[in-house]
């Protein structure tokens, strides 16, 4: 991955808007499929469900959360290299 995901605290609601003046339309997907169309002043808005979605944890929401999105996308890993001659 060439970038990293932001987190932002469920009180938090995202607004992502394209400028007024800006001199092209812009494109959003969700998942990689059915890409949107963004015109000028049109905006994204992110905010947490008001229906939590269920989970089965491990040990708790958080860390079993946070453990899984550093396993699936190798945050903090890094692979052993042979050493010169080996």
């Amino acid at each position: 991955l060439t970038t990293r995901p932001l987190l932002f605290p469920e009180s938090v609601t995202l607004r992502i808007q394209v400028p007024e003046d800006s001199r092209s339309d812009m494109w959003c997907s969700f998942d990689g499929k059915d890409r949107q169309r963004l015109c000028p002043g049109d905006a994204v808005v992110v905010a947490t469900s008001r229906w939590p979605m269920p989970m089965v944890c491990n040990l708790d929401a958080s860390h079993d959360w946070l453990d899984r999105l550093t396993n699936s996308l190798s945050f903090n890993s890094r692979q052993r290299q042979a050493g010169a001659g080996q």
